[in-house]
């Protein structure tokens, strides 16, 4: 599939292919969780030694933090995936339009106003002149 072809694609495959990245993200999030189990978690005392400055950041307590973040985006991704099913026709006119409005709106706005638009010319950096 070409990119024009791929650009003119059906909403309904659209919602096929964004439930099948939901479920990649569900799987990604427990891999993520067993590791984040994995690492091994500092005292109360050890950390607060790390904030203080007194004893170094290690790479165990530096992946807890990292680990949780990627598992606190994955979520979120598969929330905001979620949050407006079912994706069909019937479902616009139950009367969700002010909260979905309320939730997405400033995105969608972005978007329209982007494609509009089209992107943004690249400037090169100048030289600095001496």
């Amino acid at each position: 599939m070409d990119e024009r072809e791929e650009r003119h694609i059906s909403a309904e495959i659209i919602v096929r292919r964004l439930y099948r990245r939901m479920r990649r993200i569900e799987k990604l999030y427990r891999e993520v969780e067993a590791l984040h189990d994995l690492v091994p978690v500092p005292t109360p005392e050890e950390f607060e030694e790390i904030v203080r400055g007194t004893k170094p950041l290690t790479l165990e307590v530096l992946l807890l933090g990292v680990l949780d973040r990627t598992m606190f985006h994955l979520s979120e991704a598969r929330n905001a995936i979620d949050r407006y099913r079912p994706y069909s026709p019937s479902s616009l006119g139950k009367g969700v339009q002010q909260f979905w409005y309320q939730n997405l709106g400033a995105a969608i706005e972005h978007e329209v106003r982007f494609r509009a638009k089209g992107p943004p010319p690249v400037e090169m950096p100048r030289r600095k002149t001496r």
